[in-house]
């Protein structure tokens, strides 16, 4: 319900009148393109070429919509999550920060993919933890990634597509359909729950 909640906030401030519908809407099936990223450019935080494929994407309106896969050569074999590994958080933060409505082009390709990809823009700074909690976060890198600023992240990330999707011109049912999807895929009410549970615990 949270989610539904802040999908329609953001037609509220963007000004799209929106009604919920019980009509079901269909897949297209969608074209995508794979961007394999070099070890050599994650280390160096080269994103360049990659931009540029994206800016290809945007050329397509509309239909560059959840178009895109991120594939990272020399990682096939790396246990941990995008997000514990410094050098991609560090270049998905840098590819964002040059396209931040990045995830309209995003499909997700299994449960964690876009989940993982959007928390790699998470940055833990101490003036969001309570000083109860940093105790705890301390110890586990996972628990403050899963903290106090994972959702104001999600957030900004989903209006940032909203806001591009509003731009070419997608339906409000097509946005809505945008938003929750997105925040689904990041479980965007988990996160709200983890954060609440926290504090009630310390």
């Amino acid at each position: 319900m949270q989610s539904l909640n802040f999908a329609l906030q953001l037609f509220k401030d963007s000004g799209i009148p929106f009604k919920l519908s019980e009509e079901k809407h269909t897949e297209r099936e969608l074209k995508v393109t794979k961007l394999v990223v070099s070890k050599v450019h994650v280390l160096q935080g080269h994103v360049q070429t990659y931009l540029s494929v994206i800016e290809n994407l945007e050329k397509k309106k509309q239909k560059g919509r959840c178009s895109l896969i991120i594939l990272f050569e020399g990682y096939e074999h790396d246990t941990r999550r995008m997000y514990n590994v410094p050098e991609l958080k560090a270049w998905i933060q840098k590819l964002v920060k040059n396209k931040p409505y990045l995830f309209y082009f995003i499909v997700n390709m299994n449960d964690d993919y876009v989940h993982d990809l959007a928390l790699c823009s998470v940055t833990p700074a101490a003036s969001f933890i309570p000083r109860s909690l940093s105790a705890y976060t301390s110890r586990s890198p996972e628990l403050e990634l899963n903290g106090a600023d994972v959702t104001p992240v999600i957030q900004k990330l989903t209006k940032s597509a909203f806001i591009y999707g509003k731009k070419l011109k997608h339906t409000p049912e097509e946005l809505m359909d945008h938003s929750m999807t997105f925040l689904d895929h990041t479980r965007y009410e988990d996160h709200l729950k983890e954060n609440k549970r926290f504090l009630q615990e310390i």
